[in-house]
């Protein structure tokens, strides 16, 4: 299952990208997440084959994931893997530099391990669907509001 979204964001794609790539500030527009911590060494100039723990709020309850950086571009692209024992997520962020600002893409996939998954993938789609929506609107309102940390 692949979900995609994208937003314009009246920021340039070098502001953007640090968002999308330093854990503390993720934790700012990403309500879900409530920790990332890296395995060392860790060189955040070079982390394609970095691994990561990530701990993820879910319907009331914290999960970890297994996390590798897969891609790294700066400014362009950002690409993660994220581990479940039921599941992979792979989630691609894209950005283009627009006259304005930057169009910020969400490509996400879903790859099942299990039945129980299979079967509730739907219902999974559309709380990611409504996850990513919501998570690239709050980083929209803070990148434009000015409220930089």
């Amino acid at each position: 299952m692949e979900i995609e979204q994208s937003i314009d964001i009246n920021a340039p794609a070098e502001t953007l990208f640090t968002w999308l790539t330093d854990p503390e500030r993720a934790k700012q527009w990403m309500d879900s997440v409530e920790e990332t911590t890296f395995n060392p060494p860790f060189d955040p100039n070079r982390p394609i084959g970095a691994v990561f723990k990530q701990r993820v709020k879910e319907m009331g309850r914290s999960v970890e994931y297994a996390g590798t950086i897969t891609g790294f571009e700066p400014s362009r692209r950002y690409v993660t893997k994220l581990e479940h024992h039921r599941f992979t997520l792979v989630v691609d962020w894209g950005l283009v530099a627009l006259p304005h600002g930057t169009r910020l893409s969400y490509k996400a996939n879903l790859l099942s391990s299990d039945a129980m998954v299979d079967k509730l993938s739907k219902a999974f789609g559309w709380y990611a669907r409504k996850t990513a929506e919501s998570q690239m609107k709050k980083l929209k309102n803070i990148l434009e509001q000015g409220v930089v940390r």
